[in-house]
């Protein structure tokens, strides 16, 4: 894969604090996949929320203030015994998705909805199985798609 080389904080990545202990290795899985991309934890923004729901408003700010190449999401929800689960699911994706086309940057959306914490600590758990990973490989493949197509 090709890797194109970002410069300082033209990388972000959002991560939800709700449901940490999964978010953390999410980033973690993140930032050692971009290192071995030679994306270095220096040159990239890593911004904090709460949750899922503060994703696309941190998402428009850091994009009006920062002009980022390109943006990592991490979250996890969790099915509950209510319906906040589907709300919160599929609010935070649906505009992830609304920001992405309107800034035309590619915004990676890597919030996990998960009907169980078993679920979402598996696909947050070891290298091998970490979704953090793949999340950083679609990040760089994106932000090559996109420049490639930005420039013919």
């Amino acid at each position: 894969m090709k890797i194109l080389k970002t410069g300082k904080n033209k990388l972000a990545i959002i991560v939800s604090d709700f449901n940490k202990k999964v978010t953390q290795e999410l980033l973690k899985g993140t930032l050692e996949e971009l290192e071995r991309h030679s994306i270095y934890k220096k040159d990239i923004m890593v911004v904090r929320v709460p949750g899922a729901l503060e994703i696309p408003g941190t998402l428009n700010m850091i994009i009006k203030y920062n002009a980022p190449e390109v943006i990592i999401a991490l979250g996890s929800v969790i099915k509950g015994e209510t319906a906040h689960f589907e709300m919160v699911a599929e609010n935070s994706s649906r505009l992830i998705s609304q920001l992405s086309i309107q800034h035309e940057i590619p915004i990676i959306n890597g919030v996990l909805t998960t009907y169980d914490i078993s679920q979402a600590i598996e696909r947050a758990g070891t290298q091998k199985k970490n979704k953090g990973a793949e999340f950083a490989r679609a990040a760089i493949q994106m932000l090559n798609m996109y420049s490639g197509i930005k420039r013919p």
